[in-house]
Protein backbone atom coordinates (compact mmCIF):
# COMPACT_ATOMS: atom_id res chain seq x y z
CA UNK A 1 0.00 0.00 0.00
CA UNK A 2 1.81 2.92 -0.95
CA UNK A 3 1.42 6.54 1.07
CA UNK A 4 0.73 9.95 0.45
CA UNK A 5 4.65 10.20 -0.79
CA UNK A 6 5.04 7.20 -2.84
CA UNK A 7 4.22 6.65 -6.51
CA UNK A 8 0.64 6.24 -7.16
CA UNK A 9 -0.40 2.82 -8.92
CA UNK A 10 -2.21 2.86 -11.83
CA UNK A 11 -5.81 1.96 -10.49
CA UNK A 12 -7.16 1.71 -7.28
CA UNK A 13 -9.88 -0.16 -7.13
CA UNK A 14 -12.70 0.25 -4.27
CA UNK A 15 -14.31 -2.90 -3.80
CA UNK A 16 -13.42 -6.31 -3.98
CA UNK A 17 -16.88 -7.56 -5.55
CA UNK A 18 -17.57 -9.21 -8.94
CA UNK A 19 -17.00 -5.77 -10.57
CA UNK A 20 -14.03 -4.59 -8.76
CA UNK A 21 -12.26 -8.10 -9.44
CA UNK A 22 -13.69 -8.02 -13.00
CA UNK A 23 -11.88 -4.46 -13.34
CA UNK A 24 -8.75 -5.43 -11.84
CA UNK A 25 -8.31 -8.39 -14.09
CA UNK A 26 -8.94 -6.11 -16.91
CA UNK A 27 -6.43 -4.00 -16.41
CA UNK A 28 -3.54 -6.50 -14.97
CA UNK A 29 -4.67 -7.99 -18.83
CA UNK A 30 -3.40 -4.61 -20.28
CA UNK A 31 -0.06 -4.61 -17.66
CA UNK A 32 -1.36 -2.03 -15.35
CA UNK A 33 -0.65 -1.84 -11.44
CA UNK A 34 -3.87 -2.55 -9.32
CA UNK A 35 -4.68 -2.30 -6.08
CA UNK A 36 -7.92 -3.62 -4.42
CA UNK A 37 -9.14 -2.31 -1.12
CA UNK A 38 -12.58 -3.63 0.77
CA UNK A 39 -13.68 -3.27 4.11
CA UNK A 40 -14.17 -6.79 4.31
CA UNK A 41 -11.30 -9.69 5.11
CA UNK A 42 -10.85 -11.81 2.38
CA UNK A 43 -13.35 -14.54 4.33
CA UNK A 44 -16.15 -12.36 3.79
CA UNK A 45 -15.72 -11.47 0.19
CA UNK A 46 -18.77 -12.83 -1.79
CA UNK A 47 -21.40 -12.80 0.59
CA UNK A 48 -24.07 -10.78 -0.57
CA UNK A 49 -28.04 -11.27 -0.31
CA UNK A 50 -28.91 -12.16 -4.13
CA UNK A 51 -30.91 -15.05 -6.03
CA UNK A 52 -27.07 -16.65 -7.24
CA UNK A 53 -28.34 -17.40 -10.39
CA UNK A 54 -26.52 -16.93 -13.78
CA UNK A 55 -27.03 -18.02 -17.14
CA UNK A 56 -24.98 -20.70 -18.62
CA UNK A 57 -23.92 -17.94 -21.83
CA UNK A 58 -22.75 -15.61 -18.89
CA UNK A 59 -20.39 -18.30 -17.26
CA UNK A 60 -19.09 -18.81 -20.70
CA UNK A 61 -18.35 -15.51 -20.72
CA UNK A 62 -16.81 -15.10 -17.65
CA UNK A 63 -14.14 -17.86 -18.79
CA UNK A 64 -13.71 -16.75 -22.39
CA UNK A 65 -13.64 -12.27 -21.65
CA UNK A 66 -12.34 -12.56 -18.24
CA UNK A 67 -10.36 -15.97 -18.40
CA UNK A 68 -11.76 -17.28 -14.96
CA UNK A 69 -13.55 -20.43 -14.58
CA UNK A 70 -16.43 -20.63 -12.74
CA UNK A 71 -16.88 -23.77 -12.26
CA UNK A 72 -15.61 -24.47 -8.70
CA UNK A 73 -18.53 -22.62 -7.69
CA UNK A 74 -21.38 -23.84 -8.95
CA UNK A 75 -23.93 -25.48 -7.33
CA UNK A 76 -26.44 -26.66 -9.78
CA UNK A 77 -27.02 -27.09 -13.98
CA UNK A 78 -28.66 -27.25 -16.97
CA UNK A 79 -31.95 -25.37 -14.45
CA UNK A 80 -34.81 -23.97 -16.24
CA UNK A 81 -36.75 -20.72 -14.70
CA UNK A 82 -40.63 -21.09 -14.13
CA UNK A 83 -42.89 -17.80 -13.53
CA UNK A 84 -45.95 -18.51 -10.88
CA UNK A 85 -49.47 -17.15 -10.86
CA UNK A 86 -49.83 -15.74 -7.26
CA UNK A 87 -52.17 -18.61 -6.88
CA UNK A 88 -49.51 -21.34 -7.80
CA UNK A 89 -51.90 -23.14 -10.16
CA UNK A 90 -50.24 -21.92 -13.33
CA UNK A 91 -47.02 -21.35 -14.64
CA UNK A 92 -44.94 -20.06 -17.84
CA UNK A 93 -42.33 -22.69 -18.10
CA UNK A 94 -38.37 -21.45 -19.72
CA UNK A 95 -36.75 -25.05 -20.46
CA UNK A 96 -33.16 -25.52 -20.14
CA UNK A 97 -33.07 -25.16 -23.57
CA UNK A 98 -34.13 -21.71 -24.06
CA UNK A 99 -31.70 -20.82 -21.81
CA UNK A 100 -29.97 -22.42 -18.83
CA UNK A 101 -29.73 -21.36 -15.61
CA UNK A 102 -26.92 -22.36 -13.06
CA UNK A 103 -26.85 -22.01 -9.34
CA UNK A 104 -23.79 -20.42 -7.54
CA UNK A 105 -22.20 -20.32 -4.85
CA UNK A 106 -21.57 -16.81 -4.17
CA UNK A 107 -19.30 -16.40 -1.64
CA UNK A 108 -16.73 -19.33 -3.22
CA UNK A 109 -17.55 -17.55 -6.28
CA UNK A 110 -16.25 -13.95 -4.90
CA UNK A 111 -13.31 -15.16 -3.28
CA UNK A 112 -12.47 -17.72 -6.42
CA UNK A 113 -12.41 -14.44 -8.93
CA UNK A 114 -10.34 -12.36 -6.09
CA UNK A 115 -8.26 -15.21 -6.12
CA UNK A 116 -7.32 -14.91 -9.70
CA UNK A 117 -7.14 -11.11 -9.68
CA UNK A 118 -4.58 -11.56 -6.91
CA UNK A 119 -2.52 -14.03 -8.77
CA UNK A 120 -2.87 -11.64 -12.50
CA UNK A 121 -0.21 -9.53 -9.85
CA UNK A 122 -3.37 -7.21 -8.32
CA UNK A 123 -2.66 -6.25 -4.70
CA UNK A 124 -5.49 -6.63 -2.18
CA UNK A 125 -5.87 -4.43 0.96
CA UNK A 126 -8.61 -6.02 3.35
CA UNK A 127 -10.64 -4.70 6.41
CA UNK A 128 -9.88 -1.13 4.81
CA UNK A 129 -12.76 1.44 5.01
CA UNK A 130 -12.86 4.41 2.49
CA UNK A 131 -12.91 8.12 4.03
CA UNK A 132 -13.52 10.22 0.90
CA UNK A 133 -12.13 10.84 -2.10
CA UNK A 134 -8.60 12.64 -2.97
CA UNK A 135 -9.89 14.97 -5.28
CA UNK A 136 -6.88 17.82 -6.80
CA UNK A 137 -8.10 20.14 -9.28
CA UNK A 138 -11.52 18.71 -9.97
CA UNK A 139 -9.66 15.44 -10.42
CA UNK A 140 -10.09 11.92 -8.34
CA UNK A 141 -6.31 10.94 -7.27
CA UNK A 142 -7.23 8.44 -4.80
CA UNK A 143 -8.74 8.06 -1.16
CA UNK A 144 -8.27 8.82 2.26
CA UNK A 145 -8.99 5.71 4.57
CA UNK A 146 -8.77 4.08 7.70
CA UNK A 147 -5.23 2.60 7.18
CA UNK A 148 -4.05 6.37 5.24
CA UNK A 149 -4.05 8.00 1.93
CA UNK A 150 -3.78 5.95 -1.42
CA UNK A 151 -3.16 7.86 -4.70
CA UNK A 152 -3.89 6.36 -8.18
CA UNK A 153 -3.79 7.89 -11.41
CA UNK A 154 -7.40 6.34 -12.30
CA UNK A 155 -9.72 4.61 -9.58
CA UNK A 156 -13.06 2.80 -10.04
CA UNK A 157 -15.56 2.84 -7.64
CA UNK A 158 -16.91 -0.79 -7.57
CA UNK A 159 -18.20 0.03 -3.51
CA UNK A 160 -21.78 -1.41 -3.79
CA UNK A 161 -25.10 0.15 -3.88
CA UNK A 162 -25.13 2.18 -0.85
CA UNK A 163 -21.82 3.21 0.32
CA UNK A 164 -22.79 6.36 -0.21
CA UNK A 165 -19.33 6.93 -2.06
CA UNK A 166 -20.62 8.34 -5.37
CA UNK A 167 -22.97 11.29 -3.87
CA UNK A 168 -19.79 12.64 -1.82
CA UNK A 169 -17.25 13.11 -5.08
CA UNK A 170 -16.93 16.32 -5.52
CA UNK A 171 -15.98 17.09 -9.10
CA UNK A 172 -17.48 19.50 -11.60
CA UNK A 173 -18.35 16.44 -14.08
CA UNK A 174 -21.67 15.14 -15.62
CA UNK A 175 -21.44 12.10 -12.96
CA UNK A 176 -25.00 11.33 -12.01
CA UNK A 177 -24.69 11.43 -7.86
CA UNK A 178 -28.15 11.34 -6.63
CA UNK A 179 -31.07 8.70 -7.33
CA UNK A 180 -35.19 8.74 -6.19
CA UNK A 181 -35.23 6.32 -3.20
CA UNK A 182 -38.37 5.03 -5.47
CA UNK A 183 -35.49 3.75 -7.92
CA UNK A 184 -34.59 1.16 -4.69
CA UNK A 185 -35.29 -2.07 -4.16
CA UNK A 186 -35.32 -3.96 -1.27
CA UNK A 187 -34.28 -8.26 -0.76
CA UNK A 188 -34.33 -10.55 1.71
CA UNK A 189 -32.87 -14.32 1.04
CA UNK A 190 -32.70 -17.80 3.18
CA UNK A 191 -29.94 -20.32 2.01
CA UNK A 192 -32.09 -23.10 3.66
CA UNK A 193 -32.89 -27.18 4.04
CA UNK A 194 -35.80 -28.40 2.61
CA UNK A 195 -36.56 -31.53 3.61
CA UNK A 196 -39.44 -32.69 1.57
CA UNK A 197 -37.34 -31.42 -1.62
CA UNK A 198 -38.74 -28.33 -3.81
CA UNK A 199 -42.06 -29.29 -6.42
CA UNK A 200 -39.65 -28.14 -9.29
CA UNK A 201 -36.16 -28.88 -8.41
CA UNK A 202 -34.96 -28.43 -11.88
CA UNK A 203 -35.98 -24.68 -12.54
CA UNK A 204 -35.69 -21.94 -10.54
CA UNK A 205 -39.14 -20.26 -10.05
CA UNK A 206 -40.49 -16.89 -9.46
CA UNK A 207 -44.06 -15.79 -8.41
CA UNK A 208 -44.89 -12.20 -8.35
CA UNK A 209 -46.90 -12.14 -5.17
CA UNK A 210 -47.56 -8.16 -5.44
CA UNK A 211 -49.22 -7.71 -2.18
CA UNK A 212 -46.75 -10.24 -0.18
CA UNK A 213 -43.83 -8.84 -1.73
CA UNK A 214 -44.75 -5.25 -1.96
CA UNK A 215 -44.83 -4.63 -5.64
CA UNK A 216 -41.90 -7.72 -6.44
CA UNK A 217 -41.78 -11.03 -6.56
CA UNK A 218 -41.21 -14.31 -4.32
CA UNK A 219 -38.35 -16.88 -5.61
CA UNK A 220 -37.56 -20.39 -4.92
CA UNK A 221 -33.98 -21.38 -6.29
CA UNK A 222 -32.66 -25.23 -5.96
CA UNK A 223 -28.80 -24.92 -5.02
CA UNK A 224 -29.48 -28.71 -4.50
CA UNK A 225 -31.90 -31.82 -3.89
CA UNK A 226 -32.78 -30.68 -0.70
CA UNK A 227 -31.07 -26.75 -0.69
CA UNK A 228 -33.28 -23.54 -1.77
CA UNK A 229 -31.99 -20.05 -2.18
CA UNK A 230 -35.77 -18.38 -1.47
CA UNK A 231 -36.39 -15.25 -0.95
CA UNK A 232 -38.38 -11.90 -1.58
CA UNK A 233 -38.12 -8.88 -2.64
CA UNK A 234 -39.79 -5.52 -3.60
CA UNK A 235 -40.23 -1.61 -3.31
CA UNK A 236 -38.33 -0.47 -0.37
CA UNK A 237 -40.61 -0.41 2.89
CA UNK A 238 -40.16 -1.35 6.26
CA UNK A 239 -42.05 -4.66 6.96
CA UNK A 240 -41.91 -8.26 8.11
CA UNK A 241 -40.05 -9.82 5.45
CA UNK A 242 -38.52 -12.84 6.61
CA UNK A 243 -42.45 -13.62 8.20
CA UNK A 244 -43.80 -12.87 4.39
CA UNK A 245 -41.58 -15.27 3.21
CA UNK A 246 -42.04 -18.18 5.71
CA UNK A 247 -45.82 -17.53 4.67
CA UNK A 248 -45.76 -17.48 1.14
CA UNK A 249 -43.77 -20.79 1.99
CA UNK A 250 -46.68 -22.20 4.19
CA UNK A 251 -49.36 -21.51 1.96
CA UNK A 252 -47.13 -22.98 -1.41
CA UNK A 253 -46.77 -26.33 1.42
CA UNK A 254 -42.97 -25.53 1.15
CA UNK A 255 -41.13 -25.82 4.61
CA UNK A 256 -37.25 -25.20 5.41
CA UNK A 257 -34.82 -25.04 7.87
CA UNK A 258 -32.78 -21.69 7.54
CA UNK A 259 -29.43 -22.11 7.64
CA UNK A 260 -28.39 -18.13 7.12
CA UNK A 261 -30.15 -15.31 6.29
CA UNK A 262 -29.71 -11.75 4.64
CA UNK A 263 -31.19 -8.83 3.58
CA UNK A 264 -29.75 -6.17 0.76
CA UNK A 265 -31.01 -3.20 -0.94
CA UNK A 266 -30.41 -2.70 -4.95
CA UNK A 267 -30.68 -0.40 -7.82
CA UNK A 268 -34.15 -0.90 -9.78
CA UNK A 269 -33.16 1.50 -12.49
CA UNK A 270 -31.35 2.69 -15.68
CA UNK A 271 -27.63 2.44 -15.65
CA UNK A 272 -26.04 6.15 -14.28
CA UNK A 273 -26.76 8.96 -17.22
CA UNK A 274 -23.39 9.49 -16.31
CA UNK A 275 -20.54 6.86 -14.61
CA UNK A 276 -17.49 8.96 -15.02
CA UNK A 277 -15.81 11.91 -14.05
CA UNK A 278 -11.91 12.72 -14.62
CA UNK A 279 -10.07 10.28 -12.62
CA UNK A 280 -12.90 7.95 -12.01
CA UNK A 281 -15.42 5.33 -13.23
CA UNK A 282 -18.26 3.08 -11.30
CA UNK A 283 -19.06 -0.16 -12.04
CA UNK A 284 -21.05 -2.97 -10.43
CA UNK A 285 -23.87 -2.08 -8.07
CA UNK A 286 -22.63 1.27 -7.67
CA UNK A 287 -23.19 2.58 -11.15
CA UNK A 288 -26.74 0.77 -11.12
CA UNK A 289 -26.02 -2.24 -12.84
CA UNK A 290 -28.69 -4.19 -11.90
CA UNK A 291 -32.06 -5.52 -13.88
CA UNK A 292 -34.71 -3.34 -13.14
CA UNK A 293 -37.70 -5.73 -13.35
CA UNK A 294 -35.64 -9.44 -11.46
CA UNK A 295 -32.30 -7.82 -9.69
CA UNK A 296 -30.56 -9.71 -11.67
CA UNK A 297 -26.51 -7.97 -11.59
CA UNK A 298 -23.79 -10.19 -11.13
CA UNK A 299 -23.26 -10.42 -15.12
CA UNK A 300 -24.05 -6.66 -15.30
CA UNK A 301 -21.68 -6.43 -12.53
CA UNK A 302 -18.69 -8.51 -14.20
CA UNK A 303 -18.82 -6.75 -17.58
CA UNK A 304 -19.20 -3.12 -16.31
CA UNK A 305 -16.03 -3.87 -14.11
CA UNK A 306 -13.90 -5.40 -17.23
CA UNK A 307 -15.13 -2.52 -19.15
CA UNK A 308 -14.22 -0.24 -16.59
CA UNK A 309 -10.81 -1.36 -16.35
CA UNK A 310 -10.43 -1.80 -19.96
CA UNK A 311 -11.10 1.59 -20.36
CA UNK A 312 -9.32 3.08 -17.83
CA UNK A 313 -5.76 1.10 -19.50
CA UNK A 314 -6.89 2.54 -22.70
CA UNK A 315 -6.72 6.08 -21.32
CA UNK A 316 -3.51 5.64 -19.30
CA UNK A 317 -1.40 4.00 -22.32
CA UNK A 318 -2.85 7.87 -24.28
CA UNK A 319 -0.91 9.73 -21.04
CA UNK A 320 -3.85 10.99 -18.60
CA UNK A 321 -7.12 9.86 -16.96
CA UNK A 322 -9.45 12.97 -18.12
CA UNK A 323 -13.41 12.88 -18.45
CA UNK A 324 -12.76 12.58 -22.12
CA UNK A 325 -10.41 10.02 -22.18
CA UNK A 326 -12.87 7.80 -19.61
CA UNK A 327 -15.72 8.70 -21.43
CA UNK A 328 -16.14 6.03 -24.10
CA UNK A 329 -16.61 3.58 -20.98
CA UNK A 330 -20.31 4.41 -20.97
CA UNK A 331 -21.70 4.15 -24.83
CA UNK A 332 -19.35 0.63 -24.46
CA UNK A 333 -21.58 -1.07 -21.39
CA UNK A 334 -24.85 0.39 -22.93
CA UNK A 335 -23.86 -0.66 -26.65
CA UNK A 336 -21.94 -4.13 -25.61
CA UNK A 337 -22.41 -7.02 -27.92
CA UNK A 338 -20.94 -10.16 -28.08
CA UNK A 339 -22.12 -13.52 -29.52
CA UNK A 340 -26.08 -14.28 -28.42
CA UNK A 341 -25.81 -10.98 -25.87
CA UNK A 342 -26.78 -7.92 -27.64
CA UNK A 343 -26.47 -4.24 -26.66
CA UNK A 344 -26.50 -5.54 -23.17
CA UNK A 345 -26.26 -2.05 -20.86
CA UNK A 346 -29.29 -0.54 -22.98
CA UNK A 347 -31.58 -3.87 -23.08
CA UNK A 348 -31.25 -4.38 -19.33
CA UNK A 349 -31.72 -0.84 -18.15
CA UNK A 350 -35.05 -0.07 -20.99
CA UNK A 351 -36.88 -2.56 -18.50
CA UNK A 352 -37.13 0.22 -16.01
CA UNK A 353 -39.66 1.93 -18.48
CA UNK A 354 -41.99 -1.39 -17.40
CA UNK A 355 -41.77 -1.19 -13.49
CA UNK A 356 -43.81 1.64 -13.19
CA UNK A 357 -46.55 -0.27 -14.68
CA UNK A 358 -46.09 -3.78 -13.42
CA UNK A 359 -46.32 -1.78 -10.18
CA UNK A 360 -50.06 -0.54 -10.42
CA UNK A 361 -51.40 -3.48 -12.18
CA UNK A 362 -53.58 -5.94 -10.02
CA UNK A 363 -52.73 -9.16 -9.22
CA UNK A 364 -55.40 -10.45 -11.24
CA UNK A 365 -54.07 -8.82 -14.23
CA UNK A 366 -50.92 -9.73 -13.29
CA UNK A 367 -51.64 -13.47 -13.23
CA UNK A 368 -53.74 -13.43 -16.64
CA UNK A 369 -50.59 -12.14 -18.24
CA UNK A 370 -48.41 -15.19 -16.77
CA UNK A 371 -51.11 -17.19 -18.28
CA UNK A 372 -51.42 -15.88 -21.91
CA UNK A 373 -47.69 -15.47 -22.24
CA UNK A 374 -45.37 -17.90 -24.06
CA UNK A 375 -41.34 -17.85 -24.07
CA UNK A 376 -40.93 -15.63 -26.54
CA UNK A 377 -42.35 -13.16 -24.99
CA UNK A 378 -40.35 -13.26 -21.82
CA UNK A 379 -37.42 -13.09 -24.72
CA UNK A 380 -38.92 -10.16 -26.30
CA UNK A 381 -39.30 -8.19 -22.76
CA UNK A 382 -35.38 -8.34 -22.37
CA UNK A 383 -34.51 -7.42 -26.16
CA UNK A 384 -36.54 -4.77 -25.68
CA UNK A 385 -36.02 -3.64 -29.11
CA UNK A 386 -38.59 -3.50 -32.58
CA UNK A 387 -37.67 -7.34 -32.80
CA UNK A 388 -39.56 -8.17 -29.69
CA UNK A 389 -42.99 -6.47 -31.17
CA UNK A 390 -44.24 -9.70 -32.84
CA UNK A 391 -44.73 -11.60 -29.78
CA UNK A 392 -45.73 -9.20 -27.35
CA UNK A 393 -48.18 -8.56 -30.22
CA UNK A 394 -49.40 -11.94 -30.26
CA UNK A 395 -50.28 -11.35 -25.81
CA UNK A 396 -52.11 -8.43 -27.07
CA UNK A 397 -54.17 -9.84 -29.51
CA UNK A 398 -55.12 -12.84 -26.48
CA UNK A 399 -56.09 -9.72 -24.20
CA UNK A 400 -58.82 -8.41 -26.83
CA UNK A 401 -61.05 -8.68 -24.63
CA UNK A 402 -59.69 -6.55 -21.75
CA UNK A 403 -58.91 -3.07 -24.38
CA UNK A 404 -57.83 -1.22 -20.47
CA UNK A 405 -55.06 -3.49 -20.15
CA UNK A 406 -54.03 -4.09 -23.46
CA UNK A 407 -53.58 -0.15 -23.74
CA UNK A 408 -51.51 -0.23 -20.99
CA UNK A 409 -49.36 -2.86 -22.00
CA UNK A 410 -49.40 -1.13 -25.16
CA UNK A 411 -47.94 2.00 -23.92
CA UNK A 412 -45.40 0.48 -21.56
CA UNK A 413 -43.87 -1.66 -24.75
CA UNK A 414 -43.67 1.45 -26.59
CA UNK A 415 -41.82 3.54 -23.62
CA UNK A 416 -39.13 0.58 -23.21
CA UNK A 417 -38.48 0.62 -27.05
CA UNK A 418 -37.99 4.50 -27.04
CA UNK A 419 -35.79 4.18 -23.65
CA UNK A 420 -33.64 1.54 -25.50
CA UNK A 421 -33.10 3.37 -28.31
CA UNK A 422 -32.24 6.66 -26.53
CA UNK A 423 -29.79 4.78 -24.34
CA UNK A 424 -28.31 3.23 -27.14
CA UNK A 425 -27.80 6.96 -28.75
CA UNK A 426 -25.29 7.79 -26.02
CA UNK A 427 -23.16 10.63 -27.02
CA UNK A 428 -19.85 10.13 -27.85
CA UNK A 429 -18.43 13.22 -26.34
CA UNK A 430 -19.11 14.97 -22.83
CA UNK A 431 -20.14 17.94 -24.86
CA UNK A 432 -23.78 16.94 -26.08
CA UNK A 433 -24.17 15.06 -22.82
CA UNK A 434 -26.61 17.80 -21.07
CA UNK A 435 -29.51 17.37 -24.05
CA UNK A 436 -28.85 13.73 -23.56
CA UNK A 437 -29.52 13.47 -20.24
CA UNK A 438 -32.36 15.83 -20.50
CA UNK A 439 -34.13 13.80 -23.27
CA UNK A 440 -33.61 10.46 -20.41
CA UNK A 441 -34.93 12.83 -18.31
CA UNK A 442 -38.59 12.93 -20.00
CA UNK A 443 -38.69 9.99 -21.09
CA UNK A 444 -38.39 7.97 -18.40
CA UNK A 445 -40.71 10.56 -16.68
CA UNK A 446 -43.12 9.98 -19.66
CA UNK A 447 -42.88 5.94 -18.54
CA UNK A 448 -44.11 6.84 -14.86
CA UNK A 449 -40.43 6.78 -13.20
CA UNK A 450 -39.78 9.63 -10.34
CA UNK A 451 -36.34 10.41 -11.35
Amino acid sequence: MNGPDDAPIDLLVVGAGTGGCAAALAARGHGLSVLLVDRREFSEIGTKACGDAMEAEEVRWCEQVLGVDLSPAILKRALGARITTSDGRHSLVLGSEIGERIMMDRPAMGRLLLSKAMEAGARFSPATKVVEWLVEDGVVRGVRTSCGVLRARCTVDASGAISGLRQRLDSASPLERESHPSRMAFAYREIATVPQGLPHPGEIELTYDLGQSNGGYVWYFPNGDHRVNVGIGGVVASLPWSRRLADHGRSWGIHWQRESAAGAFLPARTFLSCAVAPGYLACGDAACCVGPLDGAGIHSSLLSGYLAGRQCAKALRAGEATLDALWGYQGAYLRYTRGPIRDHGAGISAQEALRPLLQKLSQEEFDSLVRLADPGTVTALYSTSWRSIPPLLAVLAKLSLRPRLVAKLARAVRAMTRLRAHLLAFPDTPATHPAWESKLGRLLRRAGVEV
